[in-house]
This record gives structure tokens, C-alpha cells and sequence, in this order.
């Protein structure tokens, strides 16, 4: 039905109006037999659709009987008008503890006084109807109670039960059920709970002393499973407390029970703004162990930003209830924290303790506090922190009995500085976390697109890192941040992904870099930041990935390249770059090349060759280490192969050398079965040649004439001989 048309149906303002009327009669059930009979109406009915909330109110007859009639409408605009959905229709006596005089039976109404009082009877005071227009369903809600009727008291309670829609299944369902018996202030435990099926020996030793002042039982869909809650008052490990104990038990489709009571509930000691949640177990059958872990939760809710629970230190946790009588805890020395961490004024957000009741102590606490830092809390310069969490741990080793601790830090935070006004945009936000023992905090950026627009010149040791070189327009931006810092030392880490260029060096050896994963480490608050870096460039037209570390005012730049394909221009970036033309590289072949050289007041060069060449007739490798400071060095060694593959290689260790290194000698020494004819096997077949061992070669390379090799021998007694050989290029 539209409201539209119920608006024209009302306009005329009659002085009865059918239920039927009100597009009420749906469902089927019980229910259903008033509310699609034409002769139930509402008289002197008062009218609200101009507005939500949509309503109409008046007066039922029920039997003879005026009652009083609410009903409130639901509309939700289709698009075609305002479509009403629900439809609720509240019947309430006019005279007080007055019962309604329905000519319907109370579904499930027998079913529940029989799990109660099986001489007991129910009756109805109050009935709620819920039609969903768009199931075609019904909803119905009695307000019931039971007179006193011994073993049980006077009960009041509720009863929810669904009419399905035509065709569905069951014709009805239960959805809940409950009664709240008014027993005498003095009734024991035992006895309030007994109606409910729940036996004394069901109820745990800490929890028999308790006094009801309200019980409540309820059953749920299908009588599924019984909750028994009971209020009132108890003195639990030296504490007076107010208590809302719960017992559970599922059941069965036949009605019986399918498990254990679970128990559980809620405890306030008298005098604290805490309220602690509590769950009992027993670990086994027999009972061997009882245990009780009560949690208490203080967080400030969305209204109240004051906290429930403020502590001088940490130390004052140890005065919040239950934590007395912990024998030799103590959070506040067992967890160490870094001096002027934490501010004096902290708030407790959480604490829970588990309580081992057949040994009678505590075996684990936990607890969280929260603040907002110190005033004199120094961090990454730049990097503000708002708020801190800090959680302990504690659990007592069950075979020394001795306490184990732990600890957590999380702390929430802003890069930059805060906005002074609305046309400031927000700043990148972070969250950091740290470990009991060391506390080194790790930060992480929230969400890595709010740096697109962050300034990190905001940042000072980004600030001072972008003097090193020149980005465009001179600005550095970043693609993602992260950060290591240590309270107690003060000891810092940044890593940082820019999302722009960066050039360093100065003159012929700039160097442009991009994908530049930085780092900035500080070891104290007060010593220099060192710099480095890890980014792609080219060098000698070749791409690499370059390491480059920043001190004083000189950069170091580490790369290696495979200049095989482009040896040509490899060279010339040598010779431009660093006016290095060994002669020697003219007759080598580069393999593979490690650099390694510095820009700024003085320049220099390193590099690492390695590569192939021909010796004696023999493809050699080499590995040779070259730099240039005041003069050229080379170090190295040559690897030259036996013919015969079973024999050992023999490998020259390059002397030492400076100067112009047109010359170059090698020396070795290291005596094996290697014969003149294994190293030489263009020699002529002369006697004894092929017994000739060697001792020691000593090879020299002369750029003019190519390659020469001094040869000490032996054979058979004579200990001495020395054989010269010399090579031209071509051999």
C-alpha cells in the first residue's frame, strides 16, 4: 500500500477505521484472525502522514474490551511514491495489571510454563504486531507475565513469535522468550536458579555466596538453548562487588541439554569506575583446575573523550582492583621502559588477569594503557607523534613460578607540520610499533598516495640530503617512507623512495639517478647523518644499478657493468671521465667491470676487470684491481691453464705497480708437475724437454712487444737451471 493512499482513504477523517483498512491483514497464524476481521476497527482514530514518523492512534475493541491502539508506519520511496513497508500495531489495556482478553492462544505459551512451572499458567498484558509488508509476513511481540504459583513467584516477561507469509513453514516459530520470577531478597542462589534447570553442583564455589536481586530466564529460537541471567551482589578475591552473572546451556531438538552451563558476566567493585567481564572454566571433567579471567575495557567512547581510568605512572596499575595480592608481579620493573617515554598523566584502556582459583593466585595479567606524549619526547625531527598504546604481558611459569613479561608499543603520528587552518591540506599520517626489550620503534606511512603532495623539505635531514645534489625545479618528492628509531638512544633510520630525478657529482662525473631508494642514518640525536643510496643510472651508456654513500662534501658511487657489447664506448668514458688510457686494456677482453669513484674536491677512481686474453698461446683470465689517486695502481692476478686439462693452472699475482702502466709483470710461485711442455707446447722435441718442471715463472707485459716469461727449473738431480723464453705479440 502507498501512503498516498492512505492519506485519501484518512482525509475524510471517519470516525472508525477497519484494520483491515490499513493494509495490515497478511500472514498467516493466529494473528491474522483479527487483523483481517471487518468488524475490528479503530474508533476516534487521531492522524499523523504529513510527516515522519507516520502514525496513527485511537481506540480497539477486543471482546468488549477498549484497549488502547498504536500504529506506526514505515515508508521508503520507490520512485513511484512512497511505498509502506512495515507496519506496527501496539494493543495496551487501559487500566493497569490488566490482562488482554484475547480469544487467540498464546503460541508457545504452555511450552514455556512448563520449562518453568509446569502448574503455572500464562496470560498477555501487552501485544506488539510488526507486519513486513514486503515478506507479507507478521511479527508479534506479547508482553506476559505468570501469577505467583509455588515453587515459583509472580513472573513477568516476553514472548516473540514470527507468522510466516503463505506458503512458508512452519504456520509459526519461536524467537525468544523470557521471565523475570520476583523472588524474596533473601533467596539463595541455589534456589533462584533451580526453576531453570541449573543444579547446585552446576554452580562454581566463587560464585554460591552471590545474592540475587533479579533473575531473568530466556530461551532461544526453537528453545535451542536456555540463558539464565542473575544481578546482585558479591564478594569476589577481598572485593565488594555488583554482578550480572550469565549461565548458557544448549539444548537439544527433544528439549534436553547438549552440553555443559557456560558461565559468565560482569562484576563492578564497589567504589572504581571499572566494570571487569569475567568467564569461568573448568579445565577437565574432574575439576582438577578452575580458572576465572576478568577483562575490563576503559576506553573512552565517541561521546566522552575523558578516559575512564587516569594513572600517575605505570606503576599505578598495580592499584586498580583484583591486581593486589598478584604476589611478585610487577609490570612496571618487569618491563623496563626508555626514560621520558612516557609522560606522568596515562589512561588505562584495558586490563585483564586470570585467576588460577584451585591454586588461589594469578597466573597472567595484561593491560594497555594509552597518552599523548611527553612534552620532552624527542623523535625524528619533522615526525610528530600524537598518541601512544602500550601493552604488558605477564604469565607466571607454571613448573618455577616465576614471572615471564612482555610488551607491545603502537603510537599514531603526523609528518610535517600540523595544519593551522582549514586550507592547509592534511599531512601524511603514520603508524609506528615497537618491542619489549629493545622498544625500537617502526613506522610505517599510512597510506603511501598522501606523500604525492608532501613537502619533505619538512623533514630536516631530507632537507640537508637535497644540498648534495639538485633534483628539478628543486624539489624532492617522495613514493613511500619508513623509519626505524630507538627512544633509548635516540638512534635513527629513514628510508625513503623519492619519485623524482636526482643528479650528483659535480663536472664531468655527474651522475643523474631515479628509482632512488634512500637511507638517512643517524647513531645519536647529536652526530651526522650518513647518507646513502641505491638508484639506476647509466654509466658509459650502459644501465646499472649504482650504490652511492655521501661524506663531507664527497660522494661515493659503486656500479658495475658488462661493457662486452660496447667496449669502445666504455673506454672512451674512461678516458673522458677520468683521462685513463692504460695501454693495457688495448689487449685484454672486459668481461665484466666493478666501479667504483668519488666526486667532489678530488675525484678518483677505482675499478675491478674482469675478462679474457691469450698467453703463450692460452685463454687466459684475469681479474685485475685499477685505480687512479695521485697516479695509476694495478693489482691483480692472471689464471693461465696447463695444456694438459689435469694439470693445475698456474695464477700470477700481478705486482704492484705505478706509473704510466705501459709495463706490467707477474710473479709464480707455486711449485707443481706443470712441465715447460705443458705451459709451452710450440717448443721444439728436444731431450729432456718434457721433464723440465717448474719452480717459479715470472711474467712481463710491455705494451711495445707484447708478452715475455722467466722461467726457474729443475730436472732429475739438478736442483738449478734457468731457461729464458721470449714472445712476441703474434706468438
Amino acid at each position: 500500500m502507498k501512503l498516498s493512499d492512505l492519506k485519501l482513504r484518512l482525509q475524510n477523517k471517519p470516525a472508525a477505521v477497519p484494520l483491515k483498512d490499513l493494509g495490515v491483514g497478511q500472514g498467516i497464524g493466529n494473528v491474522q484472525e483479527f487483523l483481517n476481521d471487518e468488524t475490528m476497527t479503530i474508533t476516534d482514530p487521531v492522524v499523523n502522514l504529513d510527516q515522519p514518523p507516520y502514525s496513527l492512534s485511537g481506540t480497539f475493541t477486543l471482546s468488549g474490551t477498549p484497549l488502547t491502539a498504536v500504529l506506526a508506519f514505515t515508508a521508503w520511496d520507490t520512485g513511484s511514491g512512497d511505498e509502506i513497508t512495515q507496519t506496527t500495531i501496539a494493543l495496551s489495556p487501559r487500566a493497569p495489571e490488566t490482562d488482554l482478553p484475547l480469544t487467540m492462544t498464546i503460541p508457545y505459551a504452555a511450552d514455556v510454563t512448563r520449562r518453568l512451572n509446569p502448574s503455572g499458567t500464562l496470560r498477555a498484558t501487552g501485544l506488539t504486531v510488526t507486519c513486513d509488508m514486503t515478506a507479507q509476513s507478521n511479527e508479534a511481540w506479547y508482553t506476559i507475565h505468570t501469577p505467583k504459583s509455588d515453587p515459583l513467584p509472580a513472573a513477568e516477561g516476553s514472548l516473540r513469535v514470527r507468522f510466516p507469509g503463505e506458503g512458508d513453514s512452519p504456520a509459526c516459530e519461536l524467537g525468544y522468550a523470557a521471565l523475570s520470577p520476583a523472588f524474596p531478597p533473601d533467596t539463595a542462589l541455589p534456589v533462584a536458579v533451580a526453576p531453570a534447570g541449573l543444579h547446585e553442583t552446576d554452580i562454581p564455589l566463587v560464585l554460591c555466596a552471590l545474592k540475587p536481586t533479579a533473575v531473568t530466564v530466556a530461551w532461544g529460537p526453537a528453545f535451542s538453548y536456555t540463558w539464565l541471567t542473575v544481578d546482585g551482589a558479591l564478594t569476589v578475591l577481598d572485593h565488594e562487588c555488583a554482578i550480572t552473572c550469565f549461565f548458557q546451556q544448549r539444548q537439544d531438538s527433544a528439549g534436553r541439554p547438549s552440553g555443559p552451563w557456560e558461565i559468565g558476566g560482569t562484576l563492578q567493585p564497589q567504589g572504581s569506575d571499572l566494570q571487569f567481564t569475567f568467564d569461568y572454566t573448568r579445565e577437565n571433567d574432574t575439576s582438577a583446575r578452575e580458572v576465572l579471567t576478568l577483562s575490563a575495557d576503559t576506553t573512552a567512547d565517541s561521546d566522552n573523550d575523558t578516559p575512564t581510568v587516569l594513572l600517575n605512572s605505570v606503576r599505578d596499575i598495580h592499584d586498580q582492583p583484583f591486581m593486589r595480592g598478584a604476589l611478585s608481579l610487577d609490570l612496571a620493573t618487569g618491563v623496563p621502559l626508555p626514560s621520558g617515554l612516557l609522560p606522568a598523566n596515562l589512561s588505562l584502556d584495558n586490563i585483564s588477569l586470570v585467576y588460577d582459583l584451585t591454586g588461589s593466585r594469578v597466573s597472567a595479567v595484561s593491560a594497555t594503557i594509552s597518552c599523548a606524549p611527553g612534552p620532552n619526547l624527542s623523535f625524528i625531527p619533522g615526525i610528530n607523534l600524537e598518541s601512544i598504546r602500550l601493552s604488558f604481558l605477564a604469565g607466571r611459569d607454571p613448573a618455577k613460578g616465576t614471572w615471564q613479561y612482555a610488551g607491545s608499543l603502537e603510537a599514531d603520528g603526523t609528518l610535517g607540520p600540523i595544519p593551522q587552518d582549514h586550507n592547509t591540506p592534511e599531512p601524511p599520517c603514520f603508524t609506528a610499533s615497537a618491542r619489549f626489550p629493545d622498544w625500537q620503534f617502526t613506522l610505517r606511512v599510512s597510506d603511501p598516495d598522501d606523500l604525492a603532495d608532501f613537502d619533505p623539505s619538512h623533514l630536516k635531514d631530507i632537507q640537508t640530503f637535497s644540498t648534495t645534489g639538485s633534483a628539478p625545479n628543486g624539489k624532492i618528492r617522495l613514493r613511500n617512507l619508513s623509519a626505524v628509531y630507538s627512544p633509548a638512544t635516540g638512534a635513527y633510520s629513514l628510508d625513503l623512495d623519492l619519485a623524482t630525478t636526482f643528479t650528483i657529482g659535480e663536472g664531468a662525473l655527474k651522475t643523474s639517478l631515479k628509482d632512488i631508494r634512500l637511507t638517512l642514518d643517524k647513531t645519536t640525536q647529536e652526530s651526522p647523518t650518513t647518507t646513502s643510496l641505491e638508484a639506476s643510472a647509466t654509466l658509459a651508456n650502459i644501465p646499472t644499478t649504482v650504490a652511492a654513500s655521501h661524506t663531507g662534501q664527497t660522494w661515493n658511487i659503486e656500479g658495475t657493468v658488462q661493457p662486452a657489447a660496447s667496449i669502445g664506448e666504455f673506454k672512451t668514458w674512461l678516458q673522458q671521465k677520468f683521462n685513463c688510457s692504460l695501454p693495457i686494456l688495448n689487449d685484454l677482453g672486459i668481461d665484466l667491470v666493478h666501479l667504483s669513484y668519488q666526486t667532489g674536491p678530488e675525484n678518483s677512481l677505482a675499478f675491478t676487470c674482469l675478462g679474457q686474453t691469450q698467453i703463450f698461446g692460452h685463454p687466459a683470465t684475469y681479474s685485475l684491481d685499477i685505480a687512479k689517486a695521485s697516479d695509476w695502481t694495478i693489482q691483480g692476478t692472471l689464471t693461465v691453464p696447463a695444456d694438459n686439462p689435469d694439470k693445475l693452472p698456474m695464477v700470477f699475482t700481478v705486482d704492484s705497480t705505478t706509473g704510466p702502466q705501459n709495463r706490467l709483470t707477474a710473479t709464480w710461485t707455486e711449485p707443481t708437475s706443470i712441465t715447460i711442455n705443458d705451459l709451452i707446447p710450440q717448443l721444439p722435441e728436444l731431450p729432456l724437454i718434457g721433464t723440465i718442471a717448474l719452480t717459479q715463472a715470472r711474467l712481463t707485459y710491455v705494451a711495445e712487444h707484447g708478452y715475455a716469461i722467466a722461467l726457474d727449473t729443475h730436472t732429475g738431480y739438478t736442483q738449478e737451471s734457468i731457461t729464458y723464453v721470449s714472445l712476441t705479440p703474434a706468438s
